[in-house]
C-alpha cells in the first residue's frame, strides 16, 4: 500500500512538472501569435503560416494540459 502511494505521489510530481512546461509553451505560443499577427509593418508584415502553426501548437498544449489536470485529480482522489 505504501509503495503504491509513493508511486502515485511521484506520478503527480512528474505531471506537475509537465504542466509547468505546458504553461511555458502556451505562453510562448501566445507571444508568437502576437508577433506574427500584430507587426508594426501592418498587414504586409503578418506571417499567417507561422501564426497558424502557433495556434495549432497552443491548441495541442491546452488539450494536453486539460488531460494531465484531469489525470492528476483522479490520482489525487485515489490517495
Amino acid at each position: 500500500m505504501n509503495r503504491d502511494r509513493i508511486f502515485k505521489q511521484g506520478l503527480i510530481a512528474h505531471k506537475k512538472d509537465r504542466l509547468a512546461e505546458l504553461e511555458i509553451k502556451a505562453d510562448r505560443c501566445r507571444k508568437d501569435i502576437n508577433i506574427y499577427l500584430f507587426s508594426y509593418e501592418g498587414i504586409k508584415g503578418m506571417e499567417f503560416d507561422k501564426a497558424r502553426q502557433a495556434f495549432e501548437d497552443l491548441s495541442c498544449a491546452v488539450d494536453e494540459y486539460k488531460v494531465l489536470r484531469e489525470e492528476m485529480r483522479r490520482i489525487e482522489n485515489e490517495l
